[in-house]
């Protein structure tokens, strides 16, 4: 029988007390980002997993610029955990245009740095193009993958039947879970391996660093999508729900209707901070990068605001029909 783990993984968008509230095998905290970000609530939500009893895990996100620098500053902020949770690379929004070799140069720093092979987190659709999980078996490392078969609000610790769709050692497969505990959505995980395998990772042990591996479902690659070049799985899900239709996974004459209808409503000025709903904001989020909450904050704005810059656009942070049309979508 598979051993498996589950647990939830935060940020400063959820309070101090949310490691103790929920109930779960394990916490992953969000400690630093870039070169200046350090998260107020790390310190008090990593105690509190730790002194619940539960497994820990750290992770810095991405901020694409000097990989070395970046592992320097995740380790200077992190230094009091080190041995004692698994550390994260968490890789995703505009720092992807940097590649896997990015990855592998903050991954070896932070294994130079400390003597402990990190994870990497990404999601579906660059994690299949950049080959992350193939980097990570080549460096000895666990990989994240985050990649949700659906948007429907999930009850409890329940992945879905199909498994992830790319190998890995731990799976997200939620951002919309209700765990006991906490009142409010959060990100929710499996881990394939028990306590000893996690704490391998946090300690350097590789002796024992063999998590289960799930039975694969392999999502296909394209479909007849409003997208010039196809849209991965996952971003097929994310704009049916965006558009009010069926979330199927499969972009068939209903959705091509419905976007038809959806898009010269509500493109030309709605599609924007103060006036996007939930399912269209989570849908923005997916293809910037953003942390997907349904919530349109400052680091959603920023990350819609660098992609445009990225795309030669005028960074405004709405998503009319020059934006969209850059990033391939008719």
């Amino acid at each position: 029988m598979e051993n498996k783990l589950y647990g939830i993984d935060v940020s400063a968008w959820q309070p101090d007390s949310v490691s103790n509230a929920v109930q779960g095998d394990f916490v992953i905290v969000k400690a630093t980002e870039g070169i200046t970000y350090v998260s107020a609530k790390m310190a008090a939500q990593i105690d509190g997993a730790v002194k619940t009893g539960k497994l820990a895990g750290l992770y810095h996100f991405t901020g694409g610029g000097d990989a070395k620098a970046e592992a320097v500053c995740f380790i200077g902020r992190v230094k009091p955990y080190i041995g004692k949770s698994v550390l994260i690379l968490d890789y995703e929004g505009v720092a992807t245009n940097k590649g896997r070799e990015w990855c592998r140069t903050w991954m070896q720093e932070v294994k130079r740095l400390t003597g402990v092979r990190p994870w990497l987190y990404s999601y579906y659709a660059v994690a299949k193009a950049q080959q992350l999980p193939e980097l990570c078996k080549e460096l000895g490392a666990g990989f994240w993958l985050a990649q949700y078969w659906n948007t429907n609000q999930i009850s409890g610790y329940n992945p879905q039947a199909q498994g992830p769709a790319l190998a890995c050692d731990c799976w997200q497969y939620t951002s919309n879970g209700l765990i006991p505990g906490y009142p409010d959505r959060l990100d929710c995980n499996v881990f394939y391996g028990d306590r000893s395998a996690w704490l391998a990772y946090a300690t350097g042990n590789t002796a024992v660093m063999a998590p289960s591996t799930p039975t694969l479902i392999v999502p296909p690659a394209t479909y007849s999508l409003p997208k010039k070049a196809g849209m991965a799985h996952d971003e097929v899900g994310y704009l049916q729900a965006a558009i009010g239709t069926k979330v199927d996974y499969d972009w068939g004459p209903d959705s091509e209707r419905k976007y038809n209808a959806w898009r010269p409503v509500n493109v030309p000025g709605r599609i924007r901070r103060d006036a996007a709903t939930e399912y269209e904001t989570k849908w923005v989020q997916y293809i910037t990068g953003a942390a997907i909450d349904g919530k349109w904050q400052d680091k959603t704005d920023k990350a819609v605001k660098a992609r445009q810059k990225a795309s030669g656009l005028n960074p405004d942070g709405w998503i009319g029909p020059k934006t969209l049309t850059a990033w391939g979508y008719r």
